[in-house]
Order: C-alpha cells, then sequence, then structure tokens
C-alpha cells in the first residue's frame, strides 16, 4: 500500500484526515507478519526503536528519523472517511499523533480580532476538539510538531523560536534562536534535537536549549530536511556551494564532523533523505529536464544505483525494501521500484504531487 499526502493542496480549509484514519481508526498492527525471504527483491525492513520518540503510529514528519514514511500499521481495509474537521484557517500538511492518539497540526491565517492568526491544534481520535494553542503570528510553518518521549510537543515557529508545549496544551518552554529554524527538527535516540538554522549552520541543542555544535559547510549552504541513520551516529542532509550552486549529500556524525559527501551536481533535492534498515540513502532530485534522478547511495558514500526521474517530494520505503516516490514534470505519476532499483510499476496520480506514505 502507498498513499501521498500533503502536496500544493496543503492550504486547504477543509481537512479530510484520510491519513490518520489509516493509522488509528481502520488499521491493525500486524500481530504475526510474514517474514520474507532474504535475496532477490526482497529485502526486509525492520522498525528502528528510537526511545526519545513517543511510542505513537506517527510521532513526527514521515514517520521517524529515518523519515521512511512507513507505518507499523496495515492499510484501512474499507477506506470510507470516519469523520471531517474544519479548521479556523488553511491547515499545514505536516500532521503527527502522540502515544495517546492525539492528532495535532497547526492552521494560519485564522481571522482573529481582524487580524490574521496561526493555532496548533489537539484533536481527539474522534475528531473534536482537545485544545487549542494560539499564536500571535498569522502564518505557521510548514514544520511537523514532534512529539518526545514524555509527550511534549516540539515545534519549529514562525517567530523565530523552538516552542514546547505540554501535553495539556500549556507553554512547557520557548527557546528563541536568532535566525528561527530552517526545517523540521530532527531527534537523536538521546534526545537531541538537530535542525538547520537560517543563519547556515547546522545545530545539535538540548532540549533546554543548550548549543552542543554547530557546523558550517563550505563555502554553501546547507538546506532542507535531514535523516538519521538506524544506530543514530549520523545525519544526513544536503549542501549547495555558491556561486557554482553544486550539491551535496552530506554524512554528519552526530559530534559535529563531516565524514563524507556525495556530489550530484547542479540538481536540487527538496526532502528529506529516505535511510533503509542497512543505512543506504534515497533520494531524488530535480531542477535540470532529463538528468534528475532517485539515488540509492550506500552508508559509505558510494553510488549503488540510480533512477531517472524529477522528484520533488519524499519516497517511501516499505517492509519488503520496495521504495515509492511521486515523480514528473507534467504528468505526475506514483511509482515503485524494488531495493535494486527496478521498475514494479506506476499509477497516475492527476497532478497531485506530494510525499508518500507505506
Amino acid at each position: 500500500m502507498a498513499l501521498i499526502y500533503g502536496g500544493k493542496m496543503k492550504k486547504s480549509k477543509l481537512m479530510i484526515l484520510i491519513f490518520f484514519l489509516t493509522m488509528i481508526f481502520s488499521c491493525q498492527r500486524e500481530k504475526n507478519p510474514v517474514t520474507p525471504p532474504i535475496g532477490g527483491n526482497i529485502h526486509p525492513q525492520v522498525d528502528i526503536p528510537w526511545p526519545s520518540l513517543a511510542n505513537s503510529p506517527w510521532p513526527m514528519f514521515h514517520h521517524d528519523p529515518q523519515s521512511t514514511g512507513r507505518s507499523p500499521y496495515r492499510g484501512p481495509r474499507e477506506g470510507k472517511v470516519k469523520w471531517v474537521f474544519r479548521a479556523e484557517g488553511g491547515i499545514n500538511p505536516a500532521v503527527v499523533i502522540g502515544s495517546d492518539s492525539t492528532i495535532y497540526f497547526t492552521s494560519s491565517y485564522e481571522r482573529r480580532q481582524g487580524k490574521d492568526k496561526s493555532s496548533m491544534y489537539a484533536l481527539n481520535p474522534d475528531g473534536s476538539v482537545k485544545w487549542r494553542f494560539l499564536f500571535d503570528f498569522p502564518d505557521e510553518e510548514d514544520f511537523a510538531p514532534l512529539v518526545a518521549a514524555d509527550g511534549t510537543i516540539i515545534l519549529a515557529t514562525s517567530d523565530n523560536a523552538l516552542d514546547f508545549i505540554n501535553p495539556d496544551g500549556t507553554l512547557k518552554r520557548k527557546i528563541t534562536l536568532p535566525y528561527g529554524v530552517g526545517t523540521n527538527v530532527n531527534i537523536g535516540k538521546d534526545g537531541t534535537l538537530y535542525f538547520r538554522s537560517g543563519d547556515g549552520y547546522l545545530y545539535a541543542m538540548t532540549q533546554t536549549g543548550e548549543i552542543l555544535w554547530r557546523l558550517t559547510t563550505d563555502n554553501g549552504i546547507w538546506y532542507h530536511g535531514l535523516s538519521l541513520s538506524p544506530d543514530g551516529s549520523t545525519l544526513y542532509l544536503f549542501s549547495m556551494n555558491t556561486p557554482e550552486y553544486a550539491s551535496s549529500l552530506c554524512a554528519v556524525s552526530t559530534g559535529g564532523k563531516i565524514k563524507w559527501k556525495y556530489a550530484f551536481g547542479n540538481l536540487k533535492c527538496y526532502t528529506s533523505p529516505t535511510i533503509d534498515s542497512y543505512g543506504n540513502i534515497i533520494f531524488g532530485t530535480e531542477g535540470i529536464p532529463g538528468k534528475s534522478n532517485l539515488y540509492f547511495v550506500s552508508p559509505e558514500g558510494k553510488l549503488i544505483w540510480k533512477y531517472p526521474g524529477s522528484i520533488e517530494h519524499e519516497p517511501a520505503i516499505d517492509r519488503n525494501g520496495f521504495i515509492f516516490f511521486a515523480t514528473g514534470r507534467t504528468q505526475w505519476d506514483v511509482k515503485a521500484l524494488d531495493w535494486q532499483g527496478r521498475f514494479l510499476w506506476a499509477k497516475p496520480t492527476g497532478g497531485i504531487r506530494t510525499s508518500v506514505i507505506c
């Protein structure tokens, strides 16, 4: 099963929570999953324990620090909408779930007292409002909340801060950063927060605001999101050198040292890398017609294979190692490849361009 979400319709005021229905209402965890044989087209993937995250169906963007987009649950049996929730503004697509099945998301441009404001909502599993946290600025970034193991919701906000919100909707802590946060926040196994800031640095920070280290890239900038290796020892993100505008996939130790770079030319990558259970890195590029690809790179930074296609959003990898992604320039499809990069199937999406979950 592959599902698409987010994408270009992300500001829709009508929120149909099909994604969450998949996670909570219509799905069952696989109690006795069949273990497929290793070899051939099957390369089994496993869920990586992450003690710093909430034990929930979907605690952060694209499910986990490896950005696999893979749910531990089967898909909906009937595909029927259980309920619909309408917010007062445009709902941002990045939505997460707490360990008690509370649903968290943000909404922008809500008209209050003659001014545009934004909010974070917490919904009960039946779609009723549990609480609402109000912001004074109109447009909340599209960054996803992250639910930590103790239930704290961590959110990068448009007022250059990280907000830490208690499960009851009260503010636990606010950490202001001079240049804000430029991406989704990721979290190490020990609870360290990792993020890219507007000052061009990659940061490692404790949840109380202590900066452990910051790292710049040579003659360029870090851009878009970051992911973590299955053992939690390596960060993966992208850098762009100026003035050449040449991009690279970078491996950075959680101690703040660059381990290696894999250059892929003047292409752009607007996603977080997806990391499989063996530590391989999967990411897509776009920018030059006929030259963009989906890349599959080893943990040592060596290219294993690439598949042609213009890809703007995160791919997903299922339990068998099959890879799903949305691709196209004028005609958009969701495609499936096996773990070795061989084509399996393609289905048109009707122009929808999104990340994929499975």
